[in-house]
């Protein structure tokens, strides 16, 4: 399975047999996810279940419900206001907090993936980082995934966008790339749900 993040913006969910994509959620700026499936969907067992926005939020996440070849799997597009910009980190901090009392809400498999506006600097961010929730990027020994700003010159100089799993979901590789037309990299990860 992999799960991209660009920008904050758009959350693909893709679950592959070859190169077929057997489903793939859009989730941009105010809108439900949109479900695609490809022609392996009912070999893998994937189907997607009920989205919904979820309130809260300076920019409310999208939140939907999967099965992936019968497990249940929660998927989270969340993007955080910038602790800057916003009149101090109060919207920031307060986004933090409301999407740890969601994961903590969450039972069973779960993927959090976005901009989240902060880096391992941030105590903040490393709070989300609880009951066995990991940054996939860090657990695989990744390495800093600068995603941020890719737009303008020297390039990326920061990690503040992340794919976050736990309850039984394990990263498998990530890797930050270019997308063109984005002042984001994506940030691209591997996962593994246990049966």
């Amino acid at each position: 399975h992999t799960i991209t993040w660009v920008a904050g913006l758009v959350l693909a969910v893709s679950a592959f047999t070859g190169a077929a994509p057997a489903i793939t959620l859009a989730t941009p700026a105010g809108a439900a996810p949109i479900s695609t499936f490809g022609v392996d969907a009912t070999q893998l067992g994937v189907r997607a279940g009920g989205a919904a926005i979820v309130p809260g939020f300076g920019f409310a996440p999208v939140r939907a419900e999967l099965t992936v070849n019968g497990e249940p799997l929660t998927v989270l597009s969340f993007h955080s206001k910038a602790p800057v910009y916003n009149g101090g980190t109060e919207l920031w901090e307060n986004d933090l907090r409301s999407l740890a009392a969601v994961m903590a809400a969450t039972p069973g498999p779960l993927v959090v993936a976005g901009d989240f506006n902060a880096t391992f600097d941030h105590r903040q961010f490393r709070d989300l980082l609880t009951d066995g929730v990991t940054d996939v990027a860090r657990a695989t020994g990744s390495g800093l995934l600068r995603s941020y700003p890719a737009d303008r010159a020297p390039g990326p100089l920061v990690g503040i966008d992340h794919i976050l799993v736990g309850g039984g979901v394990v990263g498998t590789a990530a890797q930050a790339v270019p997308v063109a037309g984005s002042d984001h990299r994506a940030v691209v990860a591997g996962i593994a749900v246990a049966a």
